[in-house]
């Protein structure tokens, strides 16, 4: 069960409890606890963001 959340986190972290809970046939309770857990002993060390810088526009002063 741990390692299907951490797949789904590290494809995207925004990924809700409830969506988690769903696609893992897991209870939502059980997927909080396993995310805490996993927080608490650093096997999920941060959650980060990938900018597709290409799609921002620069600024002109």
């Amino acid at each position: 069960m741990i390692k299907d959340i951490l797949k789904i986190l590290e494809n995207d972290a925004r990924t809700t409890i409830k969506q988690i809970s769903t696609m893992t046939g897991t209870p939502s309770a059980e997927v909080t606890k396993a995310i805490k857990q996993a927080e608490k002993d650093r096997t999920i060390l941060k959650y980060k963001t990938v900018i597709n810088w290409d799609k921002v526009e620069d600024e002109q002063v």
